[in-house]
């Protein structure tokens, strides 16, 4: 640290914050998600080539910790004190509105941090930020406030350039510091972040917002005969909406079908996320026939197949002897525990296949 920190007073409080405090975790990467659209904006105006612009976030159970850090435009001192501490006293909603009447409104709110950064402080016994201007020969800053309404700033040394935030969390807060916790928010919140976002090194937002897809690879049900006025009793009840719901099942189970026999291998890892809601599908639909369809789609364990390799109902017919009519299948937690059954072994001496099933 190359300054003495100076001491501010500002104001934390956040007029009808979130009574829910993960919402700081996404508010955070949507203001480090702006911080970096600043820069991308200004290089492509400029014609530029764009550098590597990434959101990482890492969590520290011991320390109970959550960093977030973004190579976004970075702040200066000034910056940091006005957005810091000004953002959060008149609210975003006057900050915005200060700035409608102003040239470049749009540009300039760009990578600026509003009262979503104070969500912090819902779980947090102190922030820490890190900032440096993305400009050659401006120095680093450190930003510190345990939410008490007093911040401290002075210019630190080997800050990196962007912006760069630690959250020790209270002590009744530290399951933020989970992996866990933090991934189930990013995934349900922050999937479509427009940049690469990264937990503990790990990419998280792997999905591609439908908006941002090639038209050619996006599926579209079009027909000409949906009302223009929808509302869920009209879509529960139309019998266009019935059928178009059946020809699309009969589609994807036929792709289902297809994918299966190209690679066998693939498709079973598909099985291991999505096999429970097949099951569940022939147990809730009243027709037989779609019942078997979904059926051509499930894999078990064999006894007649090594470990780990799985069989479908068509294969094990394929197999049975001339003259059997029934087939056969047997409960139990693991593959061991149901070829140890006293059940499995009739079938056994009489060189019977049985299927093994494990959920």
């Amino acid at each position: 640290m190359s300054s003495r920190p100076r001491r501010r007073s500002f104001w934390t409080s956040l007029p009808g914050a979130c009574t829910q405090k993960r919402v700081f975790i996404w508010e955070l990467i949507s203001s480090a998600s702006h911080a970096l659209e600043k820069p991308r904006h200004k290089l492509v105006s400029d014609g530029r080539a764009l550098p590597e612009m990434e959101i990482h976030l890492q969590t520290d159970a011991e320390k109970g910790t959550i960093t977030i850090q973004g190579t976004g435009i970075g702040m200066t001192q000034e910056e940091l004190v006005s957005n810091l501490g000004t953002i959060a006293r008149t609210g975003s909603k006057a900050f915005l509105d200060a700035l409608q009447n102003q040239a470049q409104a749009s540009s300039e709110i760009i990578g600026q941090f509003g009262g979503g950064f104070y969500s912090a402080f819902m779980v947090a016994d102190r922030v820490e930020v890190y900032s440096r201007l993305a400009s050659p020969g401006c120095p680093g800053y450190q930003w510190l406030s345990d939410g008490s309404g007093v911040f401290e700033i002075a210019e630190f040394s080997g800050v990196r350039t962007g912006t760069k935030i630690i959250i020790h969390l209270k002590s009744d807060c530290r399951e933020f510091a989970s992996e866990a916790q933090v991934r189930d928010v990013v995934t349900k919140y922050s999937n479509f972040v427009s940049f690469p976002l990264y937990l503990n090194g790990r990419r998280m937002n792997t999905l591609q917002a439908i908006w941002m897809m090639d038209p050619k690879d996006i599926a579209v049900v079009d027909s000409e005969d949906i009302p223009l006025n929808l509302s869920r009793e009209l879509l529960q009840e139309s019998a266009l909406i019935r059928k178009l719901r059946d020809v699309l099942q009969q589609r994807l189970i036929k792709f289902l079908v297809d994918q299966s026999n190209k690679d066998a291998e693939k498709y079973a890892k598909f099985l291991e996320d999505y096999g429970l809601f097949m099951r569940e599908g022939i147990v809730t639909t009243a027709e037989q026939e779609v019942k078997e369809d979904i059926a051509k789609l499930l894999r078990y364990e064999s006894s007649a197949l090594p470990a780990g390799q799985l069989t479908s109902l068509l294969e094990y017919a394929n197999r049975m002897r001339v003259g059997t009519r029934n087939t056969y299948y047997l409960c139990a937690p693991n593959r061991h525990l149901a070829e140890h059954s006293p059940y499995y072994e009739a079938m056994k001496q009489k060189d019977t296949e049985v299927f093994f099933y494990e959920q």
